[in-house]
């Protein structure tokens, strides 16, 4: 397999603290997300039910 020639000013090295540091971000995101609550309702039902359509629908 050949390599094909990039040049870059940034070192390999600093490509891989880079894409560790994204990964960890992620990860670190989704590990703190709340979990989904079904208890709780969404912002979208919250905006329906007060939707003058939706009051009018009901009635």
């Amino acid at each position: 397999m050949t390599k094909i020639p990039i040049k870059t000013r940034l070192p390999i090295e600093a490509w891989t603290v880079a894409g560790l540091v994204t990964l960890f971000s992620l990860l670190s995101t989704v590990a703190h997300m709340p979990a989904p609550d079904a208890t709780q309702p969404s912002v979208e039902h919250a905006q329906l039910d007060s939707s003058p359509l939706f009051t009018s629908a009901i009635r």
